[in-house]
């Protein structure tokens, strides 16, 4: 009898356990499932596409650029340059050149060399032949995000994702332009998230966005990779309309066509290295610092490398100019002006003009952001002269996109 209760309470046990764990198991295995389909599709796409693992890759590029905010007046906010490319990676090596060039017509209107190695990080500027040294990096995350944020060709992004295979999940299906799409998360090993959007039918590569955040333009994620407009080559798949979309200073679209690729070639340490004779910039030069350049004026330089601010003390206020590029950057200003101003509320802003490098940190100021230090009275002054394409001179509310108010509160 004791033996029997012994055995029915281990089957009651038993039962018991099996109950409270169903739910659990069928998780598991729904998240197994998820987990397999992502790597079965992330697969498939590889293949479609050749080679599936280069030493290395040289890729030229023509399109071209639109920048945010960055127009001849607000009603044509948006600038168009032509564009000029080119990528040089060594996969083993991790190294990495991307070399920038935008035209105005035939005029180069700017330039710019990126190179990561394992050695060193740059910025030349093309057009003067000075570059920035940022010493070696302390990991192979520069690299990695150079390509995960600007790398044209959708077989390493494909690459990347398979070889972080324990961390691919298949999110689910989603539509785009009238087709369905399977949608897949990854997390790399610097801890960044990625999604992958895999046309359903065609298992092609039409998207890739890397620890994407929206912006205040309501332009969707950035950053972000789109890959458009696949012909065949031989057996093989590759696009021939790359959009590259970053969150710089600006919004920065670059839309590439006419694009070449080239696999395999022998690239040396030479190829990821300033050009010879290039100076190199010291870097203090780009340091933040604030000067006292009149009575009661004070003017802040480098808030980011090159963007400069200015505020001016009155007895009961203090007028700021320039809101420049960033929330980050106006927050320097904000404390700059917290130290030699203490107390006193910050009442006007006045941008130069409308481009976002001058108005991008407008929303620190509107939000009162610096301890409570605001005015209720406070405004950013939008009559500002400005030069339009036909040399007429006019004046206008300052593109600041709600942010404005066309006279002071007095």
């Amino acid at each position: 009898m004791k033996k029997r209760t012994i055995t029915s309470a281990i089957v009651i046990a038993f039962i018991l356990t099996w109950i409270i764990s169903i739910d659990p198991v069928r998780a598991a295995v729904s998240i197994t499932e998820a987990d397999t389909k992502a790597i079965e599709l992330v697969r498939t796409a590889l293949k479609l596409g050749n080679p599936a693992n280069p030493k290395t890759a040289l890729i030229h590029a023509e399109g071209i650029q639109l920048l945010n905010n960055q127009g001849l007046n607000p009603q044509q906010s948006m600038r168009t340059q032509r564009l000029s490319a080119d990528w040089k990676v060594d996969f083993q090596d991790r190294s990495f050149l991307q070399r920038s060039a935008s035209y105005l017509g035939k005029e180069l209107m700017w330039c710019t060399e990126i190179g990561t190695t394992r050695k060193m990080r740059y910025q030349l500027f093309c057009h003067s032949n000075v570059f920035s040294n940022y010493g070696p990096p302390q990991s192979d995350g520069a690299w990695t995000f150079r390509m995960d944020t600007t790398y044209p060709d959708p077989q390493w992004h494909l690459s990347h994702a398979l070889a972080r295979s324990q961390s691919l999940h298949w999110e689910g299906e989603s539509v785009f332009d009238g087709q369905r799409e399977d949608v897949i998360s990854y997390s790399d090993e610097f801890n960044n998230h990625h999604r992958l959007f895999l046309n359903s039918t065609t298992h092609l590569l039409r998207e890739v966005s890397t620890a994407a955040q929206l912006t205040r333009f309501g332009e969707g994620f950035v950053p972000r990779i789109v890959f458009e407009n696949y012909r065949r080559n031989g057996l093989y798949w590759n696009p021939t309309k790359v959009t590259i979309v970053q969150n710089s200073w600006t919004i920065i679209t670059s839309e590439l066509q006419s694009i070449r690729r080239d696999f395999d070639r022998s690239l040396s340490a030479a190829d990821f290295a300033p050009l010879r004779g290039a100076s190199e910039v010291d870097q203090k030069s780009f340091d933040f610092h604030v000067s006292k350049v009149a009575p009661s004026v004070y003017f802040v330089e480098n808030v980011s490398p090159d963007y400069n601010s200015m505020f001016v003390v009155f007895t009961d206020y203090v007028l700021v100019v320039e809101a420049p590029s960033s929330d980050s950057d106006s927050t320097k200003v904000m404390a700059a002006i917290h130290e030699l101003a203490p107390g006193k509320p910050i009442r006007y802003i006045v941008p130069t003009h409308f481009h976002e490098d001058h108005i991008g940190g407008l929303s620190v100021f509107t939000r009162g952001s610096n301890g409570g230090n605001h005015s209720r009275k406070f405004a950013v002054h939008g009559n500002v002269h400005e030069k339009t394409e036909g040399n007429s001179t006019t004046d206008h509310v300052t593109g600041c996109r709600g942010y404005c108010r066309q006279t002071p509160v007095q």
